[in-house]
């Protein structure tokens, strides 16, 4: 049994190392939650042999189901990395190489256990396939659950930080405090422009891809379209989980309302940005040590209705996106996402700098055009055609457009083209409002002495 246990052991420490190029650190999280459901699957296949009437060969059964678990390991990474990642359907993909890695399984259980009766036989093997289907969603689907991560290196010559389990009564008592800092920091609108203002928040904090969109996005509003000081970013990191305020329901409706106080919620856009992964209407949001909730496509449209921002340009860079459509989809908004409701999106690996999209939309789209729409369309394009050229299945992104959102996007467009113009006039309207003033204190003096 202890043999078994160390090959499958190490077959999972291949399996983790085979995800992670470059250096890596041995996991205590990971290996928690490996042993909690090796701990769970051993009760299982247990319970499987009482099933098959088999009880006195519980000790050979557990060996067998170990040793047919590493096969289906190791066949679940060759042939879905080789094959499955590349059906159309992705749910068809997930599922076709999970029942691959119960294969061994089955044929383990059939083979050395035959049985008296049907009804105990297949009893027993839902059984078994139950707590083996429960080990492989966990190391497959969460990346929390490996038993290795990638390293964090030194840089500038400073020793690199490592990272443990945030205490949850330190982390949550100052989100307020952090939110309502940047807040605080906020640049008052403008009456005679259109101003953008922009909320960034990147999930899924034991990767680094998703932060290096928001900081690239973040300079790249700064510089190009005027928003130096209208922006706000949520999302930390498993390094850092005090630098800034998590995303979550809470920080992402408190940020919408800070926004909205000092925006001409009338006039003005508002950016939100979300980048992380995703599945069907919900955005990963999830901090180990922390908490295990996701951001649900509802509560990102609440938060907005809540804030009352009437213009807003919402970007949601992950997989299955396009399920966030229905919910945010309205009159003033511009709705982008990276994939459709049913589709993967691509690039999230911590290797590249961005995303697959996040490379279409702001590494090339905004830097040429300064209109959301445009880039939006062109990063479709660019997406597309990537796609195509690379063989991979279409992840389709979507656009929703709704009623009046083009206008002012245009008007913003035209503004940020056009900065010397758009000076000008400001000037001379408030050259005009002195001059005003100035005629009308003199019609005032004029009526007194006429008076008198």
């Amino acid at each position: 049994m202890l043999v078994a246990l160390a090959i499958l052991f190490g077959v999972q420490l291949g399996i983790s190392r085979y995800w992670i190029e470059g250096p890596v650190d041995f996991s205590l999280y990971g290996f928690q939650l490996w042993l909690g459901g090796m701990t769970a699957w051993f009760v299982t296949q247990m319970v499987a042999a009482l099933c098959l009437q088999r009880g006195d060969r519980i000790g050979r059964m557990l060996v067998v189901s170990s040793m047919s678990m590493a096969a289906g390991s190791v066949l679940v990474v060759v042939l879905f990395v080789q094959l499955l990642s590349h059906l159309s359907d992705p749910y068809l993909a997930y599922w076709s190489y999970v029942l691959i890695g119960l294969l061994p399984v089955y044929v383990a259980l059939s083979k050395f256990f035959a049985v008296p009766k049907l009804r105990h036989g297949l009893i027993g093997l839902c059984v078994a396939a139950a707590g083996t289907l429960q080990v492989l969603l966990t190391e497959y689907q969460f990346e929390s659950g490996q038993l290795l991560v990638e390293a964090e290196t030194a840089t500038d010559g400073e020793e690199a930080r490592r990272w443990s389990l945030p205490d949850p009564e330190v982390v949550y008592p100052v989100q307020e405090k952090l939110v309502n800092a940047q807040v605080a920091a906020l640049k008052e609108q403008d009456s005679e422009q259109v101003d953008l203002y922009a909320v960034l928040g990147a999930g899924y904090p034991t990767q680094k891809i998703f932060q290096r969109e928001v900081v690239a996005l973040y300079g790249l509003l700064e510089q190009r379209f005027g928003a130096e000081g209208r922006i706000l970013r949520l999302g930390s990191t498993v390094q850092g989980p005090l630098d800034m305020p998590l995303l979550n329901r809470t920080n992402l409706r408190a940020a919408l309302m800070g926004l909205s106080e000092q925006m001409d919620v009338s006039q003005d856009v508002a950016l939100i940005f979300l980048t992380s992964h995703g599945f069907e209407d919900h955005l990963s949001t999830s901090f180990p040590g922390l908490s295990r909730k996701e951001l649900s496509a509802a509560e990102v449209a609440a938060a907005l209705d809540h804030s009352g921002i009437q213009n807003a340009v919402v970007v949601v860079s992950a997989c299955y996106s396009g399920s966030f459509v229905d919910e945010l989809a309205g009159s003033g908004r511009l709705i982008v996402t990276a994939s459709a409701a049913d589709r993967n999106s691509f690039g999230c690996d911590d290797s590249n700098e961005f995303t697959d999209w996040g490379e279409a939309f702001f590494g090339q789209a905004l830097q040429e055009t300064l209109h959301f729409g445009h880039a939006a369309e062109r990063a479709r394009s660019l997406v597309t055609k990537r796609e195509k050229d690379s063989g991979l299945t279409q992840s389709l992104p979507q656009i929703s457009e709704g009623e009046g959102i083009g206008d002012v996007l245009n008007r913003l467009a035209e503004q940020l083209k056009h900065p010397q113009e758009a000076a000008e006039v400001k000037q001379t309207r408030a050259n005009l409002a002195v001059d005003t003033n100035t005629v009308q204190q003199l019609l005032d003096r004029l009526q007194r002495l006429s008076g008198d």
